[in-house]
């Protein structure tokens, strides 16, 4: 059987480390045993090359994965990127390449899409307005679109359709502008302006027959979206984090917190400062905060929301920046617990690591975390916005004495779900067989 692999959020070309990044790049490689699997980059990455430079290197990127991982890149799309698309205008490009893909996947038997969202609606649909793609197909995704253009079906995994909360249109864009409180991003704002309506068209365009399967990460997900999904499944186990990470519950805990995840809006990286300040009032701690900012007027906002808490970036608040794995799990398992204000996830890679090195989670309660680590001790759960009592969870595990604390991540209860998701291998074998029924389904 032979799957197209619509890389939509870019894992395997660009250098990001989110849970869904993490997610396909540990599952998509795994699947090799069961499938043929030909590599598809995302329309979006196509229309944004810019030059001889970032086009060369696409190519060389490319020609690098089908070495590494063994995925089929056509030499087709190679040729295209690097002979054709610097001389032409990112809509013929677009348009080109939406004709290539068609073109190289007749021997297709399935599209795969292990990240299937609305988040990147509004350039898309840009595409289809000013006439560069087919529309609205191409609003729905690259997979929705490559699917209907050539006969076939798609198989999706939900990384984070539906799992804000969303019992209203509209429910989405103001919980984004209650995170961020001034408007830092007029784009990003636009997207999320966007998301309640694009919800509805995406759950409507999950039960057409384009779909075979439609793969969810959590239960509190799927009870979380209001429309019905007869194609839903829910992955069991979803998620892993490798028993190896629990070497590092030796080191000494430091005398700070930290925050990790994508540092955006939706995750709650604008209410940190706010979080912190009564944390640094009752403790002294400093908050050290991993990963990148998504661009600068976010990171301007951040320093921002830091002086009107009177924190000193650097002294207070420590930017870490991007880590190298080894460097990330030694932060993470030495702060004396993570403080996880997220608004926006399924599943949560990060708890699930955090839990793994032995660090404790304060963390919003929404569906999906909720209904994946709500019955362990090690991580405790607090009105979504409530900072007051964020502050007071992270007081309470920070002055913990460690053996207590050890206690927590050491129950029987996390012990047993670690054991349960430490195996990349499983979560690939358990999404393989889910496709392989609903393809015989049919």
């Amino acid at each position: 059987m032979r799957l197209a692999f619509v890389d939509s959020n870019n894992a395997f070309v660009d250098e990001t480390r989110g849970g869904a990044e993490v997610y396909a790049k540990n599952v998509a490689p795994r699947l090799r045993k069961f499938f043929d699997i030909i590599y598809v980059p995302s329309t979006r990455r196509i229309a944004a090359l810019r030059g001889r430079e970032d086009t060369e290197y696409l190519a060389g990127t490319l020609e690098e994965i089908s070495k590494s991982f063994g995925f089929e890149v056509p030499y087709e799309v190679v040729r295209f990127i690097r002979e054709e698309l610097p001389s032409k205008s990112r809509c013929r490009s677009t348009m080109r390449y939406l004709e290539l893909i068609q073109a190289v996947s007749r021997d297709v038997d399935l599209f795969l899409d292990m990240d299937y969202w609305p988040r990147n609606l509004m350039p898309r649909v840009a595409l289809g307005v000013i006439g560069c793609a087919p529309f609205p197909s191409l609003a729905l995704g690259d997979v929705y679109y490559f699917a209907n253009a050539s006969g076939r079906r798609a198989a999706v995994v939900i990384q984070g359709l539906g799992d804000v909360r969303s019992r209203f249109i509209g429910e989405t864009f103001l919980t984004y502008l209650r995170s961020v409180q001034d408007l830092i991003n007029p784009i990003e704002a636009l997207e999320w302006l966007g998301a309640g309506p694009a919800l509805e068209l995406y759950w409507r365009a999950l039960s057409s027959d384009t779909f075979a399967a439609v793969f969810l990460l959590s239960r509190g997900q799927l009870e979380n979206q209001a429309s019905g999904c007869a194609k839903c499944r829910l992955l069991h186990p979803a998620d892993a984090a490798d028993p190896g990470l629990r070497r590092y519950r030796g080191f000494p805990r430091g005398d700070y917190i930290v925050a990790a995840s994508r540092l955006v809006a939706m995750k709650g990286v604008l209410e940190l400062p706010r979080i912190h300040r009564r944390i640094r009032d009752e403790t002294g701690l400093r908050l050290v905060v991993t990963g990148r900012f998504s661009d600068e007027s976010t990171r301007r906002a951040f320093g921002r929301a830091a002086e009107r808490e009177g924190l000193k970036l650097g002294e207070d608040i420590v930017l870490a920046g991007f880590l190298p794995k080894e460097k990330y799990y030694e932060v993470l398992a030495r702060a004396r617990t993570l403080v996880y204000p997220s608004h926006s996830d399924s599943f949560s890679l990060t708890i699930l690591e955090s839990l793994a090195v032995g660090t404790p989670v304060v963390a919003y309660d929404i569906p999906g975390p909720h209904s994946v680590y709500g019955g362990l001790p090690a991580v405790r759960f607090v009105r979504e916005f409530d900072h007051k009592a964020m502050a007071e969870e992270a007081v309470r595990l920070a002055k913990m004495p460690e053996e207590e604390r050890r206690g927590l991540v050491e129950d029987e209860r996390v012990t047993s779900f670690l054991d349960e998701h430490s195996s990349w291998d499983v979560v690939a074998e358990r999404l393989a067989e889910g496709i392989m029924e609903a393809a015989a389904a049919r």
